[in-house]
């Protein structure tokens, strides 16, 4: 069922605004609630129907010529599934407050609440904006909503249509920064964008004048926020259809909000699988890891944000180490031949004793096994007789010359034999082991630039986090009980970069033992 079937509100035609005349003589959170209701009415025109724009219109309507030009690519049209998972606020009163969990699908519900009050609601409770304004509604935000959208597989189109794109990202005022790292997914043939990164964050705290705040009491929106969104990459092992490990890239888009009035959390991410939403739905439910009972106090909620981000970045290193032992395991077997074989010739062996053994085995293949046999060993007597002649004196004694001469025959032997074996070991070589080489080299330097944009990520990520709380607008109830999950979140992130550093002094290393042997292998299959 599609979201836009069951609107927020009253779908009015494009263009036009569902505002009411006496919207001068409203409140300030009136208009903002009204303004917000004609920023969904006109979610096909999604960027340009943000309420507070910080991009020039020109720039805003390229955003939206780019949606409409990927639209195939980016979006299912034939079948959509939206998960939601969110922790929800039931109580009202001092900060710690009672919550409980919930998971929906893209659905049409009815929340029943207090008063036999119903509201019509798309997805989860938190798009809900009451079809009435009669203050007796009673609508109870959500501490924290995370919204997951996946695809079939990583090259696929996502599980959901443009409209509930553009509907979710209107109703939270997604900057439309945004769709540069949606547009990493999608359809596609081949993996792309691996060079491709991207962080952005900027918060309201600056803001003077409280009417260029998007205030709105009745959804518990203060204005007040901070904003994030990032790009990560990670490799993930997969099966071949032999049973063999293979590993590929998978990516994930974050977008995150976090108002630092009310305390709540948005997440919207973007990945292929479910691998992500599985482990957040984890940790939620897993007290140890998260303070779920304290999630209505305003510290805890913004420390339990830390949490999930270290989720997502701790997958970024979650399997590197494994990645590149396979990598080395591979390079090693096709180059181990390459290194035993001996490929120098002892100084008598000349160049044109060489062409003879190539062109003598040559003819020798040729040959039937009768006269392989006759040619190739020759009987004790011929050997006698060509090696060992009789002396003038008749009695069959050799002289020293002869001595000498068996022997340099019999150093030949050895040396002929020797080499024709390096030259046979040389068969097991081909281009295709010069192909899979390259092939290495390209997935090891892809790794290495995944590794090296991740970690600059993680580094803007902590940079961000570390300046918040030094900010003059940042409430100083957060900067007091705050501080220290800040910088342990910081040490831990630190921690990650370091390890990511190590992974790539590892392919670095890996990349230049590879090249010489591939110069290696080339060399002995050319020359």
């Amino acid at each position: 069922m599609s979201i836009h079937n069951y609107p927020i509100f009253d779908m009015i035609e494009s263009g036009q605004r569902s505002l009411p005349k006496d919207i001068a003589e409203a409140e300030p959170s009136e208009r903002a609630y009204m303004a917000l209701r004609a920023s969904c009415d006109r979610q096909g025109n999604y960027p340009c129907n943000l309420m507070q724009r910080k991009q020039l219109k020109s720039t805003t309507e390229r955003y939206r010529r780019q949606l409409n030009d990927e639209d195939d690519k980016l979006f299912n049209h034939d079948f959509e599934e939206i998960h939601f998972h969110e922790l929800q606020d039931k109580g009202i009163g001092d900060h710690r407050r009672p919550f409980w969990l919930t998971t929906g699908h893209l659905s049409f519900e009815i929340l029943r609440l207090s008063r036999n009050i119903s509201i019509k609601m798309v997805a989860i409770p938190s798009l809900v904006l009451c079809t009435t304004h009669d203050s007796s509604c009673l609508c109870l935000p959500q501490l924290t909503v995370h919204s997951f959208i996946q695809a079939e597989h990583s090259r696929a189109p996502l599980n959901c249509s443009r409209d509930s794109f553009s509907h979710i990202l209107s109703y939270h005022q997604v900057p439309p920064t945004f769709i540069d790292l949606v547009s990493a997914f999608g359809f596609t043939h081949y993996p792309t964008d691996y060079h491709m990164t991207g962080f952005d964050s900027d918060d309201t705290l600056a803001v003077k004048d409280p009417s260029k705040l998007l205030m709105i009491p009745t959804i518990g929106r203060s204005g007040r926020e901070h904003r994030m969104q990032y790009l990560l990459r990670s490799t993930e092992r997969d099966y071949a259809s032999d049973g063999s490990r293979k590993w590929n890239i998978r990516q994930t888009a974050v977008y995150h909000t976090f108002d630092l009035i009310e305390g709540k959390a948005l997440w919207i991410n973007m990945k292929a699988n479910s691998l992500l939403e599985d482990r957040i739905k984890e940790a939620t439910a897993d007290s140890a890891i998260m303070n779920s009972a304290a999630m209505g106090d305003l510290a805890e909620s913004f420390s339990s944000t830390l949490t999930i981000h270290l989720i997502f970045l701790e997958w970024c290193d979650q399997d590197w180490r494994t990645c590149i032992n396979d990598c080395e395991s591979k390079i090693r077997n096709i180059l181990a031949k390459a290194q035993t074989s001996r490929v120098d010739q002892p100084a008598e062996f000349n160049a044109s004793a060489k062409r003879a053994l190539v062109m003598n085995q040559a003819k020798t293949t040729g040959l039937s096994n009768h006269e392989k046999r006759s040619f190739s060993c020759p009987s004790i007597w011929q050997w006698k007789k060509r090696i060992f002649p009789k002396s003038p004196s008749g009695h069959g004694h050799r002289d020293f010359n002869e001595k000498e001469r068996f022997r340099s025959v019999g150093e030949v032997g050895y040396t002929q034999r020797t080499q024709i074996n390096n030259l046979n070991n040389l068969d097991t070589f081909s281009f295709d082991s010069i192909q899979q080489l390259h092939y290495l080299e390209e997935q090891l330097g892809s790794y290495h630039l995944v590794m090296e944009l991740n970690r600059q990520a993680m580094h803007d990520i902590a940079e961000r986090y570390r300046n918040l709380l030094s900010h003059r607008g940042c409430p100083e109830y957060l900067q007091i009980h705050c501080l220290a999950d800040v910088e342990a979140f910081i040490q831990r992130v630190e921690r990650i970069k370091k390890n990511l550093d190590i992974r790539m002094a590892q392919v670095t290393s890996l990349l230049a033992w590879l090249r010489d042997g591939k110069d290696l292998v080339k060399h002995m299959i050319l020359v």
